[in-house]
């Protein structure tokens, strides 16, 4: 296993080799030892990629010090700061500082859950790494998942306004999450109308967004509803992509089934024939759009939805 020291006392550059050689080692490996390299790879670049968002923000001080018996501190030596949020707040980096320096870092396992469903929110949360969900849990254990939310993205705005959450909100993938508390939350609110109106933003970004989901729920056949959302997500996590058109992308088929309420053999399937016609590939993690002229036309998708008016973001400023 690999020494605390190794992750903590390392550039991002060197996480990011050690986990290259972990995956080269493990083509070579099988079973267990196979599973465990390609394991610690994959903390590795996590952690590089942590180390990378916190080098290119402003350090945030914060009085209190997360302990090692805090289970949502973040595993880093100082937390995370103000950095680019997502497209619905669109906030200057005056507000943007002024948000993030009331708030905290917090970091949450692969699986983990921030707020059930029922519950009263006592903090609104924004993603900084990683992916998370919201999902409603049917009678029957059939799970639904209604939101998908990427790095930048506000996780709860409406549920601070309705005072109740209506689904429940866990994570993907291992991700940093910075937590402002509701009281907090409402006394910058008070003071800055600005970052009122970014939150009323991000929560009708957010309802587009539902919006052209529920068409394809509703209307679209299983093909053209999966490459929908593959556009929609690729298209939203476009910016941190790599290796040319090649994007991380963190969800499991069976989560993919989940979003598109179809089987997961059904997601399978529909992924191989796109696959065969040339039009992506998808596995271990990545997808890669092939055809993306092709692919926006088959999914009829058109990424305008995912935009906030920047004219309307001066309004009342």
């Amino acid at each position: 296993m690999l020494h605390r020291l190794s992750i903590h006392n390392r550039r991002p550059e060197e996480l990011q080799a050690l986990a290259q050689e972990r995956r080269k080692l493990s083509d070579s490996k099988t079973g267990r030892l196979k599973t465990l390299l390609l394991s610690e790879a994959k903390l590795l670049e996590f952690h590089a990629d942590l180390r990378i968002w916190m080098d290119r923000t402003t350090p945030i001080r914060h009085s209190a010090p997360h302990t090692q018996t805090d289970k949502a501190a973040v595993p880093s030596d100082r937390p995370p700061a103000a950095g680019p949020l997502g497209p619905g707040l669109a906030l200057s980096a005056e507000d943007e500082h002024a948000l993030v320096s009331v708030a905290q870092p917090k970091y949450f396992g692969r699986g983990d859950i921030l707020l059930a469903e029922g519950e009263r929110p006592d903090n609104f949360y924004m993603l900084c790494s990683g992916a998370v969900r919201a999902s409603r849990t049917l009678e029957d254990g059939r799970l639904q998942i209604v939101s998908v939310f990427f790095p930048g993205d506000g996780l709860n705005p409406g549920d601070i306004l309705l005072g109740r959450s209506r689904t429940t909100i866990s994570t993907f993938t291992p991700s940093v999450v910075l937590s402002i508390s509701v009281p907090q939350l409402r006394s910058l609110l008070a003071q800055r109308p600005s970052i009122s109106r970014a939150l009323w933003r991000e929560t009708a970004l957010q309802a587009s967004i539902q919006q052209e989901r529920l068409i394809g729920l509703g209307r679209k056949a299983a093909e053209p509803r999966l490459a929908h959302a593959l556009c929609e997500f690729a298209y939203r996590l476009q910016r941190y992509a790599r290796d040319g058109e090649a994007i991380e992308f963190p969800l499991t088929q069976a989560e993919l089934a989940d979003v598109l309420g179809l089987s997961p053999v059904h997601v399978n399937r529909v992924v191989q024939h796109l696959r065969g016609t040339g039009l992506i590939d998808l596995n271990r993690e990545r997808l890669i759009i092939r055809n993306k002229q092709m692919l926006y036309k088959f999914a009829e998708f058109d990424p305008e939805y995912l935009e906030s008016e920047p004219e309307f973001q001066v309004v009342g400023s």
